[in-house]
């Protein structure tokens, strides 16, 4: 998969669909830009899937030795989405 543009994966109206965009190729972009364009799409869900969909972020980017630090630095203000956005900082972080 990572011969396929990760921005392929993130056209799908489907969450699991934009979960793969982890997987795929970023070209010459830092792997942190293509996250936050990842989690961007992933808010996007409705409000019910969000937490669960950004945990299951968590697998792939592990696959690819992706940090996801930096989701602290997004300012998680939707409070529709903070749970799950909180839940991706304590898996990597080890804190919320």
């Amino acid at each position: 998969m990572k011969d396929v543009d990760y921005t392929l994966f993130l056209k799908s109206s489907r969450p699991e669909q934009k979960i793969r965009a982890v997987l795929g190729k970023f070209d010459q972009l830092p792997p942190e830009h293509a996250l936050k364009h990842i989690v961007q799409e992933l808010k996007k869900a409705p409000k019910a899937g969000a937490g669960r969909y950004f945990r299951q972020l968590r697998i792939p980017a592990q696959l690819r030795n992706l940090n996801l630090n930096f989701i602290e630095d997004m300012g998680a203000d939707q409070s529709c989405h903070a749970a799950g956005v909180a839940a991706v900082i304590e898996l990597f972080t080890g804190r919320a």
